[in-house]
């Protein structure tokens, strides 16, 4: 009764922004009839489109906070009919660590809950001084005395962090 869709990147336009801060009601379908029960490829969109709409709706949490950009993480529906949508945020397409929602919809598609651990207003340049190749090279003098002491290669991934108040781009190593 699970479904994961991952790598799904969603850039908010002001025109997705607008229609979805004109609708004084999310979106759901009409009518006191489930509409997840199984986790059927068809519900897993229509829960994913419903979790988007709420995140960026004008009372949501996305838009205040300055984010326009989510990547769909996993997506479920569950035992009892509710649709789960975890989402990563990100800062001109990189990952902002920790920046992540889920929202809870229940199963007519309604809004149940959301939580929501985004960073807000983010100000970062997204370019790296080094490349991927170059931070395991600097991680594995600074921290393993080299790369023998290693049994596998790291794993590399550029990201976002907030510490102390301050943006930083890192590699999470």
């Amino acid at each position: 009764m699970s479904g994961l869709r991952a790598g799904r990147v969603l850039v908010v336009s002001i025109g997705l922004a607008l229609t979805a801060a004109g609708c004084d009601e999310q979106s759901a379908p009409a009518g006191d009839e489930p509409v997840f029960q199984s986790g059927t490829p068809s519900e897993l969109a229509l829960a994913e489109e419903l979790a988007l709409e709420n995140l960026f709706a004008s009372d949501g949490p996305a838009l205040p906070k300055g984010i326009s950009e989510v990547n769909v993480l996993r997506n479920r529906v569950d035992d009892l009919g509710y649709a789960h949508t975890r989402v990563q945020q990100l800062h001109h397409g990189v990952p902002v660590f920790g920046g992540e929602a889920i929202v809870h919809l229940d199963g007519r598609g309604k809004l149940f809950a959301m939580t929501d651990d985004f960073v807000p207003n983010i100000r970062v340049d997204t370019t790296p001084l080094y490349d991927a190749d170059e931070a395991a090279d600097l991680a594995a003098e600074d921290y393993y005395d080299g790369w023998g002491a290693l049994t596998a290669d790291p794993e590399v991934e550029l990201v976002v962090l907030r510490r102390d108040g301050v943006d930083h781009l890192v590699y999470k190593v």
